[in-house]
Protein backbone atom coordinates (compact mmCIF):
# COMPACT_ATOMS: atom_id res chain seq x y z
CA UNK A 1 0.00 0.00 0.00
CA UNK A 2 1.15 3.02 -1.08
CA UNK A 3 0.08 6.10 0.86
CA UNK A 4 -3.47 6.48 0.61
CA UNK A 5 -3.85 5.45 -2.69
CA UNK A 6 -5.92 1.99 -3.26
CA UNK A 7 -4.09 -1.30 -4.19
CA UNK A 8 -6.01 -3.70 -6.69
CA UNK A 9 -5.11 -7.24 -6.20
CA UNK A 10 -4.50 -8.69 -9.85
CA UNK A 11 -7.56 -11.30 -10.99
CA UNK A 12 -5.86 -14.67 -10.82
CA UNK A 13 -7.81 -17.58 -12.41
CA UNK A 14 -7.50 -21.10 -10.91
CA UNK A 15 -6.93 -23.08 -13.91
CA UNK A 16 -4.97 -26.32 -15.03
CA UNK A 17 -2.40 -27.02 -17.57
CA UNK A 18 0.10 -29.20 -19.03
CA UNK A 19 1.64 -30.54 -21.85
CA UNK A 20 -0.51 -31.51 -25.05
CA UNK A 21 0.13 -34.76 -26.23
CA UNK A 22 -2.17 -37.29 -27.58
CA UNK A 23 -1.89 -39.70 -24.37
CA UNK A 24 -2.49 -36.25 -22.52
CA UNK A 25 -5.25 -35.24 -24.92
CA UNK A 26 -7.44 -38.70 -24.59
CA UNK A 27 -6.74 -38.58 -20.73
CA UNK A 28 -8.16 -34.83 -20.10
CA UNK A 29 -10.85 -35.47 -22.36
CA UNK A 30 -12.11 -38.58 -20.82
CA UNK A 31 -11.17 -36.93 -17.43
CA UNK A 32 -13.67 -33.49 -18.12
CA UNK A 33 -16.77 -35.86 -19.50
CA UNK A 34 -16.40 -38.28 -16.33
CA UNK A 35 -16.41 -35.50 -14.05
CA UNK A 36 -18.76 -33.30 -15.90
CA UNK A 37 -16.80 -31.06 -15.87
CA UNK A 38 -17.68 -27.34 -17.14
CA UNK A 39 -15.06 -24.83 -19.15
CA UNK A 40 -12.90 -24.33 -21.86
CA UNK A 41 -10.64 -26.30 -22.96
CA UNK A 42 -7.46 -24.83 -25.10
CA UNK A 43 -4.95 -26.68 -26.90
CA UNK A 44 -2.32 -24.49 -28.79
CA UNK A 45 0.34 -25.72 -30.80
CA UNK A 46 2.82 -23.63 -31.88
CA UNK A 47 0.49 -20.47 -32.93
CA UNK A 48 -2.45 -22.54 -33.53
CA UNK A 49 -4.93 -23.17 -31.33
CA UNK A 50 -8.28 -25.08 -30.97
CA UNK A 51 -10.62 -24.42 -27.94
CA UNK A 52 -13.53 -26.76 -27.23
CA UNK A 53 -16.47 -25.81 -24.66
CA UNK A 54 -17.51 -27.86 -22.38
CA UNK A 55 -21.29 -28.13 -20.28
CA UNK A 56 -21.68 -31.23 -17.93
CA UNK A 57 -18.82 -32.86 -19.25
CA UNK A 58 -19.58 -33.25 -22.82
CA UNK A 59 -18.18 -30.56 -25.94
CA UNK A 60 -21.11 -28.30 -27.28
CA UNK A 61 -19.06 -25.67 -29.11
CA UNK A 62 -15.48 -25.49 -30.75
CA UNK A 63 -13.64 -22.14 -31.68
CA UNK A 64 -10.47 -22.66 -33.70
CA UNK A 65 -7.94 -20.27 -35.24
CA UNK A 66 -7.06 -23.00 -37.87
CA UNK A 67 -7.86 -21.81 -41.68
CA UNK A 68 -9.94 -25.52 -42.51
CA UNK A 69 -12.09 -24.87 -39.99
CA UNK A 70 -13.59 -21.70 -41.02
CA UNK A 71 -17.32 -22.18 -41.68
CA UNK A 72 -17.49 -21.14 -45.65
CA UNK A 73 -14.52 -23.31 -46.02
CA UNK A 74 -16.26 -26.53 -44.49
CA UNK A 75 -19.39 -26.22 -46.04
CA UNK A 76 -17.39 -26.44 -49.19
CA UNK A 77 -15.52 -29.14 -48.27
CA UNK A 78 -19.44 -30.93 -47.38
CA UNK A 79 -20.30 -30.21 -50.74
CA UNK A 80 -23.57 -27.79 -49.38
CA UNK A 81 -22.21 -25.26 -51.04
CA UNK A 82 -19.61 -24.37 -54.20
CA UNK A 83 -16.79 -22.82 -53.64
CA UNK A 84 -17.74 -19.55 -56.24
CA UNK A 85 -20.79 -19.16 -54.37
CA UNK A 86 -19.09 -18.87 -50.71
CA UNK A 87 -16.43 -16.52 -52.25
CA UNK A 88 -19.19 -14.49 -53.74
CA UNK A 89 -21.16 -14.18 -50.26
CA UNK A 90 -17.91 -13.17 -48.58
CA UNK A 91 -17.37 -10.04 -51.15
CA UNK A 92 -20.85 -8.97 -50.60
CA UNK A 93 -20.66 -8.37 -46.93
CA UNK A 94 -21.47 -5.81 -45.04
CA UNK A 95 -19.36 -4.13 -42.27
CA UNK A 96 -20.70 -6.34 -38.79
CA UNK A 97 -22.30 -8.94 -41.09
CA UNK A 98 -20.83 -12.70 -40.81
CA UNK A 99 -20.52 -15.14 -43.70
CA UNK A 100 -23.24 -17.51 -42.21
CA UNK A 101 -26.19 -15.34 -41.53
CA UNK A 102 -25.68 -13.70 -45.13
CA UNK A 103 -25.81 -17.86 -46.28
CA UNK A 104 -29.02 -17.67 -44.40
CA UNK A 105 -30.86 -14.73 -45.48
CA UNK A 106 -30.18 -15.47 -48.94
CA UNK A 107 -31.81 -18.67 -48.71
CA UNK A 108 -28.93 -20.95 -49.85
CA UNK A 109 -28.89 -23.20 -46.96
CA UNK A 110 -31.66 -23.30 -43.72
CA UNK A 111 -30.59 -22.54 -40.39
CA UNK A 112 -31.30 -26.60 -39.76
CA UNK A 113 -28.76 -27.37 -42.53
CA UNK A 114 -26.10 -24.91 -41.18
CA UNK A 115 -26.57 -26.30 -37.17
CA UNK A 116 -26.74 -29.92 -38.70
CA UNK A 117 -23.49 -28.96 -40.25
CA UNK A 118 -21.78 -27.94 -37.06
CA UNK A 119 -22.53 -31.02 -34.87
CA UNK A 120 -20.88 -32.55 -37.60
CA UNK A 121 -17.82 -30.36 -37.01
CA UNK A 122 -18.30 -30.21 -34.02
CA UNK A 123 -17.84 -34.00 -33.57
CA UNK A 124 -14.58 -33.85 -36.06
CA UNK A 125 -12.99 -31.08 -33.60
CA UNK A 126 -13.22 -32.95 -30.23
CA UNK A 127 -10.89 -35.76 -32.19
CA UNK A 128 -8.44 -32.61 -34.44
CA UNK A 129 -6.02 -32.51 -31.49
CA UNK A 130 -5.05 -35.54 -31.81
CA UNK A 131 -3.49 -34.82 -34.88
CA UNK A 132 -1.11 -32.43 -33.15
CA UNK A 133 1.70 -34.74 -31.12
CA UNK A 134 3.07 -31.60 -29.15
CA UNK A 135 2.13 -28.70 -27.42
CA UNK A 136 0.37 -27.37 -24.37
CA UNK A 137 -3.19 -27.66 -22.64
CA UNK A 138 -5.24 -25.33 -20.33
CA UNK A 139 -9.24 -26.11 -19.42
CA UNK A 140 -10.67 -22.75 -17.64
CA UNK A 141 -13.32 -24.23 -15.67
CA UNK A 142 -16.23 -22.83 -15.19
CA UNK A 143 -17.96 -24.59 -12.05
CA UNK A 144 -20.84 -21.34 -10.94
CA UNK A 145 -22.25 -22.33 -14.71
CA UNK A 146 -25.83 -24.08 -13.69
CA UNK A 147 -26.32 -26.84 -16.24
CA UNK A 148 -29.75 -27.59 -15.17
CA UNK A 149 -30.96 -24.22 -16.36
CA UNK A 150 -30.03 -24.79 -19.83
CA UNK A 151 -32.42 -26.49 -22.18
CA UNK A 152 -31.26 -29.69 -23.22
CA UNK A 153 -32.50 -29.31 -26.99
CA UNK A 154 -29.80 -26.14 -27.22
CA UNK A 155 -27.09 -28.78 -26.24
CA UNK A 156 -25.82 -30.85 -29.24
CA UNK A 157 -25.28 -34.01 -29.13
CA UNK A 158 -21.86 -34.35 -29.58
CA UNK A 159 -21.41 -38.60 -28.59
CA UNK A 160 -18.12 -37.82 -26.80
CA UNK A 161 -16.44 -40.84 -26.82
CA UNK A 162 -17.68 -42.23 -30.07
CA UNK A 163 -16.39 -39.02 -31.55
CA UNK A 164 -13.11 -39.87 -29.03
CA UNK A 165 -12.68 -43.33 -30.82
CA UNK A 166 -13.34 -42.48 -34.87
CA UNK A 167 -10.18 -40.10 -34.26
CA UNK A 168 -8.23 -42.70 -32.31
CA UNK A 169 -8.50 -45.02 -35.19
CA UNK A 170 -7.89 -42.05 -37.66
CA UNK A 171 -4.80 -39.93 -36.28
CA UNK A 172 -3.17 -42.42 -34.33
CA UNK A 173 -0.52 -44.87 -35.70
CA UNK A 174 -0.98 -48.57 -34.12
CA UNK A 175 3.00 -48.44 -34.62
CA UNK A 176 3.05 -45.40 -32.14
CA UNK A 177 0.93 -47.33 -29.35
CA UNK A 178 1.79 -50.92 -29.42
CA UNK A 179 4.97 -50.71 -27.47
CA UNK A 180 2.96 -49.52 -24.59
CA UNK A 181 0.49 -51.77 -25.38
CA UNK A 182 2.06 -55.62 -25.59
CA UNK A 183 4.73 -54.25 -22.78
CA UNK A 184 5.45 -57.30 -20.90
CA UNK A 185 6.15 -55.59 -17.70
CA UNK A 186 2.34 -54.14 -18.11
CA UNK A 187 1.19 -57.34 -16.86
CA UNK A 188 -2.70 -58.80 -16.85
CA UNK A 189 -5.38 -56.43 -17.70
CA UNK A 190 -8.75 -56.09 -15.99
CA UNK A 191 -11.14 -54.06 -16.16
CA UNK A 192 -12.81 -50.91 -14.23
CA UNK A 193 -15.94 -51.35 -12.50
CA UNK A 194 -17.31 -47.98 -14.61
CA UNK A 195 -16.06 -50.29 -18.12
CA UNK A 196 -19.27 -51.87 -18.23
CA UNK A 197 -21.30 -48.15 -18.10
CA UNK A 198 -19.28 -46.65 -20.37
CA UNK A 199 -17.91 -48.68 -23.15
CA UNK A 200 -20.77 -48.72 -24.82
CA UNK A 201 -20.33 -44.85 -25.45
CA UNK A 202 -17.56 -45.41 -27.87
CA UNK A 203 -19.58 -47.01 -30.50
CA UNK A 204 -17.13 -50.09 -31.11
CA UNK A 205 -18.04 -52.03 -34.32
CA UNK A 206 -18.07 -55.78 -33.98
CA UNK A 207 -16.02 -57.89 -33.61
CA UNK A 208 -14.44 -55.56 -30.93
CA UNK A 209 -17.07 -54.78 -29.01
CA UNK A 210 -16.46 -58.25 -27.45
CA UNK A 211 -13.35 -56.72 -25.81
CA UNK A 212 -14.66 -56.27 -22.02
CA UNK A 213 -15.92 -59.97 -22.68
CA UNK A 214 -12.67 -61.34 -23.90
CA UNK A 215 -11.27 -59.53 -20.70
CA UNK A 216 -13.60 -60.16 -18.29
CA UNK A 217 -12.26 -60.94 -15.00
CA UNK A 218 -8.85 -60.85 -15.66
CA UNK A 219 -6.81 -61.20 -19.02
CA UNK A 220 -3.32 -61.14 -20.45
CA UNK A 221 -3.40 -59.18 -23.81
CA UNK A 222 -1.91 -61.95 -26.05
CA UNK A 223 -5.20 -63.89 -24.91
CA UNK A 224 -7.08 -60.71 -25.83
CA UNK A 225 -5.19 -61.14 -29.10
CA UNK A 226 -5.94 -64.67 -29.78
CA UNK A 227 -9.96 -64.53 -29.50
CA UNK A 228 -10.42 -61.20 -31.04
CA UNK A 229 -7.85 -61.67 -34.55
CA UNK A 230 -7.09 -58.12 -35.83
CA UNK A 231 -4.95 -57.62 -38.86
CA UNK A 232 -6.09 -53.65 -39.03
CA UNK A 233 -4.51 -52.61 -35.94
CA UNK A 234 -7.92 -51.32 -34.26
CA UNK A 235 -7.68 -53.51 -31.65
CA UNK A 236 -4.07 -52.32 -30.57
CA UNK A 237 -5.75 -49.19 -30.78
CA UNK A 238 -8.90 -49.89 -28.60
CA UNK A 239 -7.23 -51.49 -25.58
CA UNK A 240 -4.62 -48.30 -25.70
CA UNK A 241 -7.20 -45.93 -25.41
CA UNK A 242 -9.59 -48.14 -22.55
CA UNK A 243 -5.87 -48.06 -20.92
CA UNK A 244 -5.43 -44.63 -21.09
CA UNK A 245 -9.01 -43.44 -20.22
CA UNK A 246 -8.78 -46.05 -16.60
CA UNK A 247 -11.44 -48.32 -18.12
CA UNK A 248 -9.37 -51.53 -18.03
CA UNK A 249 -6.19 -51.39 -15.91
CA UNK A 250 -2.87 -53.31 -15.94
CA UNK A 251 -1.26 -55.52 -13.07
CA UNK A 252 2.33 -54.16 -13.76
CA UNK A 253 1.32 -50.32 -14.38
CA UNK A 254 -0.35 -48.37 -11.72
CA UNK A 255 -2.89 -45.86 -13.37
CA UNK A 256 -1.80 -42.12 -13.81
CA UNK A 257 -4.39 -39.79 -12.01
CA UNK A 258 -2.38 -36.91 -12.38
CA UNK A 259 -4.42 -34.93 -15.09
CA UNK A 260 -7.77 -36.35 -13.62
CA UNK A 261 -6.61 -34.56 -10.06
CA UNK A 262 -5.36 -31.31 -11.73
CA UNK A 263 -8.52 -30.78 -13.33
CA UNK A 264 -11.04 -31.64 -10.11
CA UNK A 265 -8.69 -29.49 -8.27
CA UNK A 266 -8.79 -26.89 -10.37
CA UNK A 267 -12.70 -26.81 -10.97
CA UNK A 268 -13.28 -27.02 -6.94
CA UNK A 269 -10.75 -23.95 -6.52
CA UNK A 270 -12.80 -20.98 -5.35
CA UNK A 271 -13.94 -18.18 -8.31
CA UNK A 272 -11.51 -15.51 -8.81
CA UNK A 273 -12.14 -12.37 -7.45
CA UNK A 274 -10.96 -8.54 -7.81
CA UNK A 275 -9.96 -7.36 -3.63
CA UNK A 276 -10.32 -3.90 -3.49
CA UNK A 277 -8.14 -2.96 -0.29
CA UNK A 278 -8.48 0.32 1.27
CA UNK A 279 -5.35 2.04 2.70
CA UNK A 280 -5.20 2.71 6.16
CA UNK A 281 -6.21 5.75 8.11
CA UNK A 282 -3.38 5.33 11.08
CA UNK A 283 0.29 5.67 10.79
CA UNK A 284 1.59 2.35 8.92
CA UNK A 285 4.29 2.38 12.53
CA UNK A 286 1.60 1.61 14.84
CA UNK A 287 0.09 -2.05 14.09
CA UNK A 288 3.81 -3.06 13.15
CA UNK A 289 4.40 -4.36 16.51
CA UNK A 290 1.04 -6.09 16.67
CA UNK A 291 2.31 -8.12 13.29
CA UNK A 292 5.89 -9.15 14.12
CA UNK A 293 4.33 -10.89 17.60
CA UNK A 294 2.75 -13.42 15.94
CA UNK A 295 5.76 -14.74 13.76
CA UNK A 296 7.51 -16.83 16.12
CA UNK A 297 4.68 -19.26 17.28
CA UNK A 298 3.56 -19.87 13.44
CA UNK A 299 7.62 -20.80 13.01
CA UNK A 300 6.72 -23.22 15.78
CA UNK A 301 4.11 -24.80 14.82
CA UNK A 302 4.84 -25.01 10.99
CA UNK A 303 7.10 -28.84 11.69
CA UNK A 304 3.69 -30.10 13.73
CA UNK A 305 2.04 -29.47 10.29
CA UNK A 306 4.90 -31.89 8.34
CA UNK A 307 4.79 -34.34 10.53
CA UNK A 308 0.70 -34.62 11.02
CA UNK A 309 0.69 -35.72 6.69
CA UNK A 310 3.00 -38.88 6.77
CA UNK A 311 2.71 -41.22 3.48
CA UNK A 312 -0.85 -43.01 2.90
CA UNK A 313 -0.97 -46.57 3.92
CA UNK A 314 -2.03 -48.79 1.31
CA UNK A 315 -5.49 -50.28 3.01
CA UNK A 316 -5.26 -54.24 3.54
CA UNK A 317 -7.71 -56.15 1.71
CA UNK A 318 -11.16 -56.72 2.78
CA UNK A 319 -11.66 -60.51 4.56
CA UNK A 320 -14.45 -62.24 3.78
CA UNK A 321 -16.44 -61.63 6.90
CA UNK A 322 -15.99 -57.45 6.02
CA UNK A 323 -17.16 -58.82 2.84
CA UNK A 324 -20.44 -60.23 3.70
CA UNK A 325 -20.81 -57.12 6.56
CA UNK A 326 -20.53 -54.35 3.49
CA UNK A 327 -23.38 -56.97 1.58
CA UNK A 328 -25.57 -57.01 5.28
CA UNK A 329 -25.28 -52.64 5.36
CA UNK A 330 -25.33 -51.97 2.09
CA UNK A 331 -27.79 -53.67 0.12
CA UNK A 332 -31.58 -53.03 0.61
CA UNK A 333 -30.49 -49.53 1.38
CA UNK A 334 -31.65 -46.44 -0.58
CA UNK A 335 -28.61 -45.08 -3.20
CA UNK A 336 -27.43 -42.39 -1.27
CA UNK A 337 -27.27 -44.73 1.81
CA UNK A 338 -25.46 -47.41 0.17
CA UNK A 339 -23.04 -45.11 -0.54
CA UNK A 340 -22.81 -43.63 2.78
CA UNK A 341 -23.15 -40.18 1.30
CA UNK A 342 -25.86 -37.39 1.54
CA UNK A 343 -28.30 -36.62 -1.37
CA UNK A 344 -27.02 -33.66 -2.00
CA UNK A 345 -23.48 -34.96 -2.87
CA UNK A 346 -21.84 -33.53 -6.05
CA UNK A 347 -21.18 -36.06 -8.84
CA UNK A 348 -17.79 -35.52 -8.58
CA UNK A 349 -17.68 -37.13 -4.86
CA UNK A 350 -20.40 -39.96 -6.15
CA UNK A 351 -18.52 -40.75 -9.16
CA UNK A 352 -15.23 -40.89 -6.23
CA UNK A 353 -16.98 -42.56 -4.01
CA UNK A 354 -18.34 -45.57 -6.56
CA UNK A 355 -14.85 -46.40 -7.69
CA UNK A 356 -13.75 -46.37 -4.49
CA UNK A 357 -16.30 -49.01 -3.26
CA UNK A 358 -15.45 -51.14 -6.56
CA UNK A 359 -12.53 -51.09 -6.07
CA UNK A 360 -11.80 -52.67 -2.67
CA UNK A 361 -14.86 -55.09 -3.08
CA UNK A 362 -13.28 -56.18 -6.55
CA UNK A 363 -9.51 -56.46 -4.85
CA UNK A 364 -10.07 -59.51 -2.61
CA UNK A 365 -10.98 -61.87 -5.15
CA UNK A 366 -7.46 -61.08 -7.48
CA UNK A 367 -5.33 -61.58 -4.47
CA UNK A 368 -7.34 -65.17 -3.36
CA UNK A 369 -10.07 -67.34 -4.10
CA UNK A 370 -13.33 -66.47 -2.45
CA UNK A 371 -15.90 -68.69 -1.46
CA UNK A 372 -19.26 -68.92 -4.04
CA UNK A 373 -21.13 -67.55 -1.04
CA UNK A 374 -19.15 -64.49 -0.48
CA UNK A 375 -18.47 -64.22 -4.65
CA UNK A 376 -22.20 -64.01 -4.89
CA UNK A 377 -22.57 -61.34 -2.02
CA UNK A 378 -19.56 -59.32 -4.27
CA UNK A 379 -21.26 -59.50 -7.45
CA UNK A 380 -24.07 -58.07 -5.33
CA UNK A 381 -22.30 -54.91 -4.62
CA UNK A 382 -21.06 -54.60 -7.44
CA UNK A 383 -24.10 -54.48 -9.63
CA UNK A 384 -25.46 -52.07 -7.01
CA UNK A 385 -22.58 -49.79 -7.27
CA UNK A 386 -22.92 -49.72 -11.16
CA UNK A 387 -26.42 -49.08 -11.25
CA UNK A 388 -26.36 -46.82 -8.15
CA UNK A 389 -23.08 -44.48 -10.44
CA UNK A 390 -25.46 -45.04 -13.66
CA UNK A 391 -28.26 -43.25 -12.03
CA UNK A 392 -26.83 -40.46 -9.52
CA UNK A 393 -24.70 -39.30 -12.29
CA UNK A 394 -26.89 -38.80 -14.97
CA UNK A 395 -28.70 -35.09 -14.56
CA UNK A 396 -32.27 -36.00 -15.14
CA UNK A 397 -31.99 -39.88 -13.71
CA UNK A 398 -30.83 -38.27 -10.87
CA UNK A 399 -33.44 -35.67 -10.87
CA UNK A 400 -36.20 -38.62 -11.24
CA UNK A 401 -34.66 -40.46 -8.39
CA UNK A 402 -34.40 -37.72 -5.80
CA UNK A 403 -38.24 -36.92 -6.63
CA UNK A 404 -39.45 -40.48 -6.11
CA UNK A 405 -37.21 -40.77 -2.84
CA UNK A 406 -38.83 -37.22 -1.49
CA UNK A 407 -41.80 -38.96 -2.06
CA UNK A 408 -40.89 -42.61 -0.52
CA UNK A 409 -40.97 -44.58 -3.54
CA UNK A 410 -37.89 -44.81 -4.43
CA UNK A 411 -36.07 -48.40 -5.33
CA UNK A 412 -33.19 -49.67 -2.89
CA UNK A 413 -30.00 -51.27 -4.01
CA UNK A 414 -31.06 -54.85 -4.39
CA UNK A 415 -34.57 -54.64 -4.94
CA UNK A 416 -34.21 -56.64 -7.74
CA UNK A 417 -33.09 -59.69 -6.17
CA UNK A 418 -36.09 -59.58 -2.81
CA UNK A 419 -39.17 -60.10 -3.05
CA UNK A 420 -41.83 -60.18 -0.05
CA UNK A 421 -43.63 -57.46 1.78
CA UNK A 422 -40.86 -55.17 2.76
CA UNK A 423 -40.28 -55.24 -1.20
CA UNK A 424 -43.41 -54.39 -2.15
CA UNK A 425 -44.29 -51.25 -4.26
CA UNK A 426 -46.57 -48.53 -2.70
CA UNK A 427 -50.53 -49.44 -3.45
CA UNK A 428 -50.98 -46.46 -4.51
CA UNK A 429 -49.32 -46.72 -7.46
CA UNK A 430 -50.22 -49.17 -10.24
CA UNK A 431 -48.48 -51.53 -12.41
CA UNK A 432 -47.47 -50.37 -15.58
CA UNK A 433 -47.09 -51.02 -19.20
CA UNK A 434 -47.56 -48.24 -21.10
CA UNK A 435 -47.92 -44.33 -20.45
CA UNK A 436 -50.91 -42.51 -20.91
CA UNK A 437 -49.43 -41.05 -23.66
CA UNK A 438 -47.12 -42.21 -26.49
CA UNK A 439 -44.67 -41.16 -29.30
CA UNK A 440 -45.50 -41.96 -32.70
CA UNK A 441 -41.77 -42.83 -33.35
CA UNK A 442 -42.25 -45.11 -30.07
CA UNK A 443 -45.22 -46.91 -31.34
CA UNK A 444 -43.25 -47.43 -34.68
CA UNK A 445 -40.17 -48.98 -32.58
CA UNK A 446 -42.55 -51.40 -31.47
CA UNK A 447 -43.74 -52.58 -34.05
CA UNK A 448 -40.75 -53.22 -35.48
CA UNK A 449 -39.76 -54.85 -32.46
CA UNK A 450 -42.51 -57.03 -32.73
CA UNK A 451 -41.66 -58.13 -36.34
CA UNK A 452 -37.79 -58.53 -35.44
CA UNK A 453 -36.75 -55.64 -36.97
CA UNK A 454 -34.48 -55.01 -33.60
CA UNK A 455 -31.66 -52.33 -35.43
CA UNK A 456 -34.27 -49.52 -36.56
CA UNK A 457 -36.03 -50.09 -33.44
CA UNK A 458 -32.71 -49.17 -31.09
CA UNK A 459 -32.38 -45.86 -33.57
CA UNK A 460 -35.85 -44.93 -33.13
CA UNK A 461 -35.16 -45.76 -28.96
CA UNK A 462 -32.17 -44.00 -28.77
CA UNK A 463 -32.92 -40.94 -30.30
CA UNK A 464 -36.82 -40.74 -28.08
CA UNK A 465 -34.40 -41.29 -25.28
CA UNK A 466 -32.50 -38.00 -25.23
CA UNK A 467 -35.40 -36.23 -25.30
CA UNK A 468 -36.95 -38.29 -22.69
CA UNK A 469 -34.11 -39.91 -20.14
CA UNK A 470 -36.00 -41.29 -17.47
CA UNK A 471 -38.86 -42.55 -19.31
CA UNK A 472 -39.29 -47.06 -18.05
CA UNK A 473 -41.37 -47.39 -21.44
CA UNK A 474 -38.12 -46.62 -23.46
CA UNK A 475 -35.78 -47.98 -21.14
CA UNK A 476 -37.77 -51.39 -20.98
CA UNK A 477 -37.83 -51.73 -25.03
CA UNK A 478 -34.49 -50.02 -25.56
CA UNK A 479 -33.09 -52.72 -23.07
CA UNK A 480 -35.05 -55.29 -25.06
CA UNK A 481 -33.74 -54.42 -28.39
CA UNK A 482 -30.40 -54.30 -27.17
CA UNK A 483 -30.19 -57.38 -25.59
CA UNK A 484 -32.08 -59.36 -29.26
CA UNK A 485 -29.58 -57.52 -31.01
CA UNK A 486 -26.68 -58.31 -28.75
CA UNK A 487 -27.42 -60.93 -26.50
CA UNK A 488 -25.56 -61.19 -23.19
CA UNK A 489 -22.02 -60.23 -24.75
CA UNK A 490 -22.47 -56.91 -22.98
CA UNK A 491 -24.10 -55.27 -20.15
CA UNK A 492 -26.26 -52.21 -21.59
CA UNK A 493 -29.22 -54.36 -21.96
CA UNK A 494 -29.14 -55.48 -18.34
CA UNK A 495 -28.54 -51.76 -17.09
CA UNK A 496 -31.29 -50.20 -19.11
CA UNK A 497 -34.24 -52.95 -18.23
CA UNK A 498 -32.40 -52.02 -14.50
CA UNK A 499 -32.48 -48.34 -14.96
CA UNK A 500 -36.47 -48.94 -16.38
CA UNK A 501 -37.09 -50.98 -13.06
CA UNK A 502 -35.35 -48.26 -11.35
CA UNK A 503 -37.93 -45.18 -12.37
CA UNK A 504 -40.91 -47.56 -12.14
CA UNK A 505 -40.30 -50.84 -9.98
CA UNK A 506 -43.82 -52.34 -10.85
CA UNK A 507 -43.03 -52.06 -14.71
CA UNK A 508 -44.51 -55.20 -16.80
CA UNK A 509 -42.64 -55.42 -19.83
CA UNK A 510 -38.95 -54.16 -17.43
CA UNK A 511 -40.08 -57.19 -15.06
CA UNK A 512 -40.70 -59.62 -18.03
CA UNK A 513 -37.89 -58.51 -20.19
CA UNK A 514 -35.04 -58.58 -17.59
CA UNK A 515 -36.42 -62.02 -15.90
CA UNK A 516 -36.21 -63.53 -19.83
CA UNK A 517 -32.34 -61.88 -19.70
CA UNK A 518 -31.33 -63.68 -16.19
CA UNK A 519 -33.21 -66.83 -18.06
CA UNK A 520 -30.70 -66.39 -20.86
CA UNK A 521 -27.84 -66.09 -18.36
CA UNK A 522 -28.71 -69.04 -16.76
CA UNK A 523 -29.46 -66.70 -13.18
CA UNK A 524 -32.31 -69.06 -12.31
CA UNK A 525 -33.03 -67.62 -8.84
CA UNK A 526 -32.82 -63.77 -9.66
CA UNK A 527 -35.24 -65.17 -12.75
CA UNK A 528 -37.56 -67.01 -10.55
CA UNK A 529 -37.84 -63.80 -8.35
CA UNK A 530 -38.44 -61.52 -11.25
CA UNK A 531 -41.26 -64.51 -12.66
CA UNK A 532 -43.01 -64.10 -8.86
CA UNK A 533 -42.81 -60.23 -8.62
CA UNK A 534 -44.65 -60.21 -12.67
CA UNK A 535 -47.50 -62.79 -11.80
CA UNK A 536 -48.33 -60.98 -8.74
CA UNK A 537 -48.44 -57.81 -10.61
CA UNK A 538 -50.03 -59.49 -13.61
CA UNK A 539 -51.31 -62.95 -12.95
CA UNK A 540 -52.94 -63.41 -16.08
CA UNK A 541 -49.48 -63.40 -17.98
CA UNK A 542 -49.37 -66.54 -19.61
CA UNK A 543 -45.64 -66.21 -20.40
CA UNK A 544 -44.82 -65.94 -16.54
CA UNK A 545 -47.14 -68.96 -15.89
CA UNK A 546 -45.00 -70.90 -18.33
CA UNK A 547 -41.77 -69.63 -17.01
CA UNK A 548 -42.89 -70.36 -13.13
CA UNK A 549 -43.15 -73.75 -14.29
CA UNK A 550 -40.20 -74.64 -15.82
CA UNK A 551 -38.00 -72.49 -13.43
CA UNK A 552 -39.42 -74.46 -10.52
CA UNK A 553 -38.55 -77.45 -12.24
CA UNK A 554 -34.90 -75.92 -12.49
CA UNK A 555 -35.00 -75.16 -16.73
CA UNK A 556 -33.36 -72.56 -17.84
Amino acid sequence: MLGGHTVVKKKVESVASGEHGRQEYVRVLFALYRSQHTGILDIQFGKKSRKLYFLGGNPVGYRSDLPEDEIGRTLVNANLLPAKQVNYFREKLSEGENLEHAIVMSGALTTEQIAKHKRARLATNIGSPLMWGSGSWTFYPRPSTQVSRIDPALRPDADTLASLWRAVQQHVSMDEVFPTVTAPKAGMAALDPLCGALFGGFQVDSPFDAVPDAIADGSSIEEVFRKLPDTSGNLVKLLWVLETTGLIHREGRPADTTISDLLTKAAKAPPPTADRQKAPTKKPATPQPATKAPKAPKAETAPTTEAKSPAKRKRPPLTDDQLKAAHRKRIGRYFYSFLGLPPGSPVHAIDRKCKGLARRWRTPGKLREVPPDVTEKVNDLLAGVQLVWRTLTDEKHRAEYDKRHAQGRAPKVGDLRKTGPSNEPSKATKPSTKGPTIHPNHKKARTLIGTGQHKLALSLLKELRVDDPSNPDIMADLGWATWNIQGTKNGDAEEFLKLALTFDDRHLFGLEYLAKLMVEKNEVDTARMLVARLLKLNPASSWAKKAIKNLGRGDS
